[in-house]
């Protein structure tokens, strides 16, 4: 299965958006809004601050926009990791597209002196509302991405227990049922179609934002399969809470 979703990743990766039916990826849903007015006049506003022209340099400038203007909510994620699946949509703090992106407004009008924080989900909805806005197909890929574990860190085994880690230093791994295990979190990341350059680009502004650089955009295979285990390509939403 693994193996399969993997190629199927690859395959979109090398052949035209056409294929793929582009509206499917510029149409505004419930968590990207991406047909607001407001929204696209920002869209269009951060593209020409930046100067950008080609549809590379439009990608870049909302990406960095994003990326430089958001912090990532480690309390938030700590809380997130501290609830059974089931629950999470429920009870997490709405992280769509508008909501994102005016919080980012608020902060870089000065309206707000408080940089606004995101998990990954508010990341990717926020670009990807941006750049559709400006008509460019964005799909939001979903994973697992492996973690450090902390000691102390809350979470639920496989059975439902509520746990605490033991701990591991600086390795994707907790301790449970007497043995390490390798943990996963479910993760949102972007795939970008850039018709400068004919082809979609993979990207990761959370990992960017917290790392401060820009390892993460446009990303090579070696650097797409690291840490990562690709499970849908989606439309419309990342899931809540990472």
């Amino acid at each position: 299965m693994k193996k399969t979703l993997a190629a199927i990743v690859a395959f979109m990766l090398l052949f035209p958006v056409q294929a793929f039916g582009a509206s499917n990826f510029t149409a505004p849903s419930e968590t990207v809004q991406s047909d607001n007015t407001v929204g696209k006049a920002w869209a269009e506003y951060i593209v020409r601050n930046a100067g950008a022209v080609t549809e590379t340099e439009k990608i870049r400038a909302v990406y960095d926009w994003y990326t430089d203007n958001l912090e990532y909510d480690y309390d938030l994620a700590t809380y997130a990791r501290s609830l059974p699946d089931n629950e999470r949509a429920s009870n997490m703090p709405k992280q769509d597209y508008l909501t994102v992106l005016f919080s980012v407004t608020d902060y870089v009008t000065g309206k707000s002196e408080t940089k606004p924080k995101s998990l990954c989900n508010g990341y990717v909805h926020g670009v990807a509302g941006s750049l559709r806005a400006l008509g460019i197909p964005v799909m939001i890929e979903v994973g697992k991405v492996s973690r450090t574990v902390v000691k102390g860190t809350v979470y639920f085994d496989s059975n439902g227990r509520r746990r605490i880690s033991k701990g591991m230093g600086e390795t994707p791994y907790r301790y449970y049922n007497e043995r390490w295990v390798k943990i996963y979190d479910l993760h949102a990341r972007l795939l970008i179609w850039d018709g400068s350059k004919g082809r979609w680009i993979s990207a990761d502004p959370t990992f960017d934002s917290i790392e401060g650089g820009r390892a993460y955009f446009d990303m090579s295979a070696g650097k797409r399969a690291e840490h990562w285990t690709s499970l849908y390509i989606s439309s419309e939403r990342a899931p809540a809470g990472k």
